[in-house]
């Protein structure tokens, strides 16, 4: 579960807390905590660079990553639509 976990884009905010406040096992919490860490850390660099080229003389420097990492952003925050 933690390498389907690490190789995924990480949980939204909601479902992150309803597990944290669900499990119980120290080490599990410790994993998910550390690689839903690793994943907001990607996501806020991703997100200071699309917001660094928005800047007209940047703008062809877009990463694929960071062009949809404000998307991200929000569903991290709200959630994805029709998930479950």
């Amino acid at each position: 579960m933690a390498e389907a976990f690490a190789a995924s884009s990480g949980l939204c905010d909601l479902h992150f807390t309803l597990v944290m406040s669900e499990e119980q096992h120290s080490e599990e919490k410790r994993i998910l905590i550390d690689v839903q860490r690793e994943k907001l850390k990607v996501l806020l660099v991703q997100l200071k660079e699309f917001q660094g080229k928005q800047d007209y003389r940047r703008s062809r420097e877009v990463s694929l990553e960071e062009k949809d990492s404000w998307q991200r952003a929000i569903e991290f925050v709200s959630g994805m639509k029709n998930v479950f």
